[in-house]
């Protein structure tokens, strides 16, 4: 039972991501290609209910909902609650209360349950003055068979999609200025196995079915949830595709798909790939509150090489309003309002597209006002394939109004530049019906007017025009020359090129040859991949900062810094001791990767004590010594090691050590298991007749930091023999400076005053009497006496 008094506002978040897919159809020796078609996913979906006192936003059911491959779940719900009035939240499992964890700020009603089996019921409910409400329930049910998405996939081919993927999506996150999505494990199981589903059973979408192969949840949040996944999820989907690269690009261009993408609330994403070339992308977060309303453009304010063009092909279709499909306009731009609070109203006023020479760019207009999809972005469309090396100036002048009536203003003016030159994203192979087909996708935008042409020794072998394509003759290994002629840039473009035998083959629809070119250099093959520098294996103490892209970087031959495109999987805990692993991966843009792994070592913070070494001389043939037990002792002269071993678990330890010379100094240290080392013990190899000789007096004697000592003699001391060269103490063979020697009135005892700071706690000293000390009757110390003793 939770009882609560709640303090908070009311904050209600909508995410909306889309799918993408690609149609193809084609007969004998050509080929017609439908650009993309799109749907549409909501996923999260919430509920309201208020009094005079208490109101709440709750989601209708929790996670994990249907079926789930964990057998201990962490079972999640949300609900956020604001108002005076107290109230008790409650969860039951099968009728059952459960001690849930509430957290009023992030809204989330959490419960760890264990080694579950079968179907169970979740229930919420939430009293108020006494009157229960029930809130919500739904069932859950614990897969006897968990589903391993990864089981018989080509794991190279997965690492290199989920690389390319998350490397564009960072990429034109990074050009936001938006954080970068993070890899998460989760959503890529979950990623991968709604592609195998789609792939197993030959269905595209979003939605699968519990009597299918394959199944782990109806919707993506739930085969989220099925993984283990606590947070919001959604999904994209693009069919077809030889590259993360392209997939990406074709979900950033259309514009209600790039919603998903430039959602600055969204961090996290997985990737799935099968073998029709379906990408799926599962975004998601796992934090609902502490964000900020944010206002996203695209193309950006001063971006330049923009596209100029966009096939329409969406669902839903974004000119629909004026019956406007399959057809070439200009390249999309957006204007998107991202609320903390779903209850904001975005009110456009006016819009206006103008280029450089002030005059105004005919557009399609889809605002809130008009749009029956979503209420929160603006498009403007431009009604033709915007002019090549042009600035274009956009003004969108709006205000935002919130659940009480306060509105502020949210206008935007910005500028860009189109791309001055056809540019060349990728060359590659695609087959069909025991056919390969010639693709060339470009950065510069959907090229319409264009002609391909492979030719090799002047015979035409390949020609694409209007959509479709002629092959004249077979494709064989070899050099060629591709030619590339565009009416939109008025420029006609002849790269060399290699085919070479392709034998990686990613999907059914992989062409049977690879295509070697380099668009910076023609003639010249790039398969140099880039070099990841700065990734070193590192330990760091525990809780100490650490960011896994300081001073690491990436060049390419061809690309130049490709820094950006860096994309690191796995996490450090720097709360917790131990080796965490991170895996770096960059891809140029001709598809060469590299991949390095770093291990982070967190460690204790707290270095070994120094450890006490006993004295040494020139005779000497084992080093003894006490340490903590554990740690390993490492015995130096400069930089050499002489020797190392493992402290006792009694705390002591033996070095055996040749013919030290005197005079020489050894430095001691201790080190542990995280790599802290202590502060060195320096031992001065004595001579032959060195302190060895010493008789001990008394044994190891524990005493306070203000301790003196009283010694007392069986004669009257000659005063002349007293002094600091007779009577001293050491510490790590070094007098302690501060020592007083002071006669009895009896003068047969002497007092070893402190120092007037006192001796160091923890520390173990030395008081030596010299055999040089005398009667006044011309006696002298039988042997000298040393005195060992310890200050607690």
């Amino acid at each position: 039972m939770k009882k609560f008094k709640s303090s908070l506002f009311l904050l209600i978040l909508l995410i909306i991501y889309f799918s993408l897919s690609t149609n193809v159809f084609g007969e004998e020796a050509k080929q017609e290609i439908e650009p993309p078609s799109l749907e549409t996913l909501n996923t999260v979906e919430l509920k309201n209910y208020s009094t005079d006192a208490i109101s709440w936003s709750y989601d209708y059911t929790g996670k994990p909902s249907g079926l789930t491959g964990v057998s201990s779940p962490i079972i999640t719900y949300y609900i956020k609650i604001t108002g005076d009035a107290s109230y008790e939240l409650n969860m039951l499992i099968d009728g059952v209360k459960v001690d849930a964890d509430y957290d009023e700020q992030s809204g989330y009603l959490t419960y760890q349950a264990n080694n579950l089996t079968g179907t169970h019921k979740v229930s919420i409910e939430l009293t108020v003055y006494g009157k229960k409400n029930p809130i919500t329930s739904w069932n859950f049910t614990i897969d006897t068979s968990p589903v391993n998405p990864f089981e018989g996939k080509n794991l190279n081919i997965l690492n290199a999609v989920q690389t390319e993927s998350i490397s564009r999506l960072n990429k034109y996150r990074n050009e936001l200025q938006l954080p970068s999505f993070s890899e998460n494990e989760i959503l890529h199981k979950a990623a991968q196995a709604h592609s195998n589903y789609l792939s197993t059973n030959n269905v595209t979408g979003h939605n699968e079915s519990s009597n299918k192969i394959g199944y782990t949840g109806n919707h993506p949040w739930e085969r989220a949830a099925y993984f283990g996944f606590t947070g919001s999820a959604g999904e994209g989907i693009t069919y077809q595709k030889k590259t993360g690269l392209l997939g990406v690009d074709n979900l950033m261009d259309a514009p209600y798909h790039r919603l998903s993408i430039i959602d600055p609330h969204s961090d996290l994403a997985g990737i799935g790939y099968n073998d029709r070339g379906d990408i799926v992308i599962n975004y998601g977060s796992y934090t609902r509150t502490e964000k900020q309303a944010e206002v996203v453009l695209y193309p950006y304010d001063k971006q330049q090489n923009a596209k100029v063009s966009w096939f329409v092909a969406e669902n839903p279709n974004p000119l629909r309003f004026w019956g406007v499909d399959k057809t070439y306009v200009g390249y999309p731009i957006s204007y998107a309002y991202f609320p903390v609070n779903s209850n904001d109203q975005l009110l456009v006023k006016s819009l206006s597209l103008t280029n450089e020479s002030g005059q105004k760019v005919p557009f399609y207009d889809v605002t809130p006002s008009r749009d029956d999809h979503s209420k929160n972005h603006v498009f403007l469309i431009p009604k033709s394939p915007l002019e090549v090396d042009h600035t274009y100036f956009v003004e969108v002048e709006a205000s935002v109004k919130d659940a009480k009536g306060n509105v502020r203003d949210v206008s935007r003016s910005w500028s860009f530049k189109t791309a001055d030159q056809l540019d060349i994203h990728d060359i590659y192979f695609s087959k069909y019906l025991q056919n390969n087909f010639i693709n060339v996708h470009f950065n510069s935008g959907e090229e319409p007017t264009s002609t391909i042409t492979i030719e090799k020794d002047g015979e035409v072998y390949i020609k694409y025009q209007d959509n479709r394509q002629w092959t004249y003759q077979p494709i064989t290994e070899g050099d060629f020359t591709l030619t590339i002629e565009s009416l939109l840039f008025n420029s006609k473009k002849t790269i060399p090129i290699t085919i070479t035998k392709n034998n990686e083959i990613r999907y059914n629809g992989d062409g049977d040859w690879n295509v070697l070119y380099s668009k910076e250099n023609p003639g010249v093959i790039d398969t140099i991949p880039p070099v990841l520098q700065g990734i070193e294996n590192v330990a760091i103490n525990l809780n100490d900062r650490f960011d896994p892209k300081f001073n690491v970087s990436a060049t390419d031959n061809v690309d130049g810094d490709i820094t950006e495109g860096i994309v690191i999987e796995g996490t450090v805990d720097t709360t917790k001791v131990g080796t965490y692993e991170l895996i770096y991966r960059v891809v140029d843009q001709s598809g060469n990767q590299t991949k390095k792994i770093r291990k982070i070592t967190v460690k204790e913070s707290n270095a070994p004590k120094m450890p006490i070494v006993n004295e040494i001389s020139n005779m000497s043939t084992f080093v003894t010594g006490q340490a903590e037990a554990g740690t390993v002792i490492t015995m130096k002269l400069g930089e050499d090691i002489l020797g190392t071993t493992v402290v006792s678990t009694n705390g002591t330890f033996t070095i055996p050590i040749v013919s030290p010379k005197f005079g020489t100094q050894l430095y001691f240290i201790s080190s542990d298991e995280y790599g802290n080392e202590s502060e060195p013990s320096i031992i001065t190899v004595m001579d032959e007749i060195g302190h060895e000789h010493f008789f001990t007096w008394q044994p190891e004697k524990s005493v306070p930091v203000d301790k003196n000592w009283t010694i007392a003699f069986n004669d009257v001391i000659d005063e002349k023999t007293i002094n600091a060269e007779t009577v001293y103490i050491q510490y790590n063979q070094q007098n302690v400076e501060g020592i007083k020697l002071r006669l009895g009135q009896d003068r047969k005892s002497l007092e070893v005053l402190a120092p007037e700071a006192g001796y160091e706690k923890g520390k173990t000293y030395f008081l030596y009497i010299e055999g040089k000390v005398k009667s006044t009757s011309g006696k002298f110390l039988n042997k000298p006496i040393k005195l060992k003793f310890f200050v607690n």
